[in-house]
């Protein structure tokens, strides 16, 4: 059976509750959701920057001058491009075409590829009584420090997500790729930070911030599914 036509006055009765809608005073976090994706992405990213500003000019490692710049630079771009790409995505405008499931796969590969793989390489140098420490009985205390400031610096980055994705982060996408970015960020961050250079302390302190993460947005999933 078909429905009625609307008359009139219904008309004219949505179209003003539609325009009162839109003229109604929205906050502050609703009016950053409302920028554009450049501008939300340009948040983000100077959020990002000034988490690394912070380390270089007043927590920087003290074994810097020491690490061998190639390979330094090597981190940083690998962590970086991680970081970025995943942002990227998570800050995706809503009415685009959803990504494709093997590059959204690819890329938080990436998140998480890239800090296991420079916590696996080999100490970058000897030559610095701060780079020795951390193991045996200073393992723990150590990479527990790591992880905790580590994971400081995800909640700051996350908290920013929350604030400029237009969903909330409700999008199982965007939650995923913001806490991987995140932890790729955390790891960016220790990695100017810390000087202790054995493999185990980096596995313990933090990449343990990437597989905590994974865990968390692999929880998220399965409860969304």
């Amino acid at each position: 059976m078909r429905e009625p036509t609307p008359g009139p006055d219904e008309l004219d009765a949505m179209f003003e509750a539609v325009e009162r809608r839109i003229a109604a005073p929205v906050g502050w976090v609703e009016g950053l959701r409302q920028r554009s994706t450049w501008v939300r992405s340009a948040a983000l990213l100077g959020v990002a920057l000034a988490m690394v500003a912070l380390i270089l000019l007043g927590l920087r490692r003290v074994d810097l001058g020491l690490h061998p710049l190639p390979r330094l630079l090597g981190t940083i771009a690998a962590l970086a491009t991680a970081v970025l790409a995943a942002g990227a995505v998570a800050l995706r405008p809503l009415h685009r075409r959803p990504l494709r499931g093997w590059l959204l796969g690819l890329i938080a590969g990436l998140a998480v590829l890239a800090p296991a793989i420079v916590c696996s390489l080999p100490p970058a140098h000897h030559d610095h009584p701060a780079s020795l420490i951390g193991v045996d009985a200073d393992l723990v205390p150590r990479a527990a420090g790591c992880f905790a400031f580590g994971m400081g610096f995800v909640a700051l980055a996350v908290a920013a997500a929350y604030l400029l994705e237009r969903s909330a982060l409700r999008r199982r996408g965007s939650a995923v790729l913001a806490l991987l970015g995140a932890g790729a960020l955390a790891n960016l961050v220790l990695v100017l930070h810390c000087p202790i250079v054995a493999p185990i302390h980096q596995w313990a302190g933090h990449a343990t911030i990437t597989l905590v993460l994974l865990l968390v947005a692999a929880g998220a999933r399965a409860r969304g599914a």
